[in-house]
């Protein structure tokens, strides 16, 4: 089928953007080439985002809108959205970015060369900053990312940028959208849809991704942060999905990592469900039994690792 024939539902998430919403969507609206539904959706924004959604649905009367009562998060924000939704591909686009003109053409070919088998098609990006000025592109160019089964592949490490993503409509209505009991969606998706889906990546900067203060990456560091419990129920679904001793040394590997999150974020009970996993997969190793002695002391260990970011920081700059 001819890439026009083809739709493409771009579900745009909103929650105080205001200062790069009409950007962001105007990016969208502008894609030429492919047939587009556009769904924008307000997670109950604080700041003068609302009024600037309302003068683009004046001037698109097109743009399907919905305006969350109360905040409700990226995960139910986008299922809600994705009920409408009637495109052949997804794209979780956050209005914070921007879309170079040409991705979605680009991007709809791409994936019609691929197998039946791809569920999800991801690219490279350019990082951007606040005020829209290129930082780096994530990947360099002559990189060779995992394609085809990468569910081991994204057990050990997280390698897509989420904003880069295509996915066939086809995966989350097998998924039945994202898991609204975590509070970030992008690794159970990667863990979920890998098993049964296969990855192609496309090597073209194809997203603008903008840095900015407050986001998911620095959350992450943050003193009993909400995330990082969430990957530990990645985890323990995984658990689950496991098939090969290569993909449990994958998984052990990751929770070895997540372990360390949780003792330097300060997150106690993640921290023993951490312990029980690892226990299940029948991991045992010194250093394990060392932060098992380390965590009751209740040693101020979030600021030290602060204090690390910081010098680290500092260090990359020189």
């Amino acid at each position: 089928m001819p890439v026009r024939n083809k739709v493409v539902t771009v579900i745009c998430l909103c929650y105080n953007h205001a200062p790069f919403l009409e950007e962001a969507v105007r990016s969208v609206l502008k894609q030429e080439g492919v047939r587009t539904q556009i769904i924008l959706v307000d997670d109950f924004s604080i700041d003068d985002s609302r009024t600037k959604i309302a003068l683009l649905q004046q001037e698109y009367p097109d743009l399907l809108v919905m305006m969350n009562e109360r905040n409700e998060g990226n995960c139910r924000s986008f299922n809600k959205a994705l009920r409408w939704a009637t495109g052949d591909y997804i794209i979780d686009f956050a209005t914070d970015d921007v879309m170079p003109p040409e991705r979605l053409k680009k991007q709809v070919a791409f994936f019609e060369k691929q197998n039946p088998n791809v569920g999800v098609v991801y690219t490279n990006v350019a990082l951007i900053n606040r005020a829209g000025n290129y930082i780096k592109t994530l990947y360099p160019q002559d990189v060779v990312l995992p394609e085809g089964d990468v569910f081991e592949a994204l057990l050990t490490t997280s390698f897509i940028m989420p904003s880069s993503m295509m996915i066939r409509k086809a995966v989350l209505d097998e998924l039945d959208g994202y898991d609204t009991t975590l509070t970030y969606e992008d690794f159970d998706f990667w863990v979920r849809s890998a098993r049964t889906w296969y990855y192609a990546y496309q090597p073209e900067v194809l997203m603008k991704q903008r840095v900015l203060s407050g986001s998911y990456s620095t959350r992450f560091t943050q003193r009993k942060n909400d995330l990082v419990p969430s990957t530990v129920k990645v985890c323990e679904k995984a658990l689950k999905l496991i098939r090969t001793e290569s993909e449990k040394k994958a998984l052990i590997h990751r929770l070895k990592r997540v372990m360390r999150q949780c003792l330097f974020t300060e997150n106690t009970d993640a921290l023993q469900q951490t312990f029980m996993l690892l226990a299940k997969l029948d991991y045992k190793h010194p250093y394990v039994e060392m932060i098992k002695l380390i965590a009751p002391m209740n040693l101020p260990l979030h600021r030290l690792y602060r204090a690390y970011l910081w010098l680290k920081s500092l260090l990359s700059l020189s």
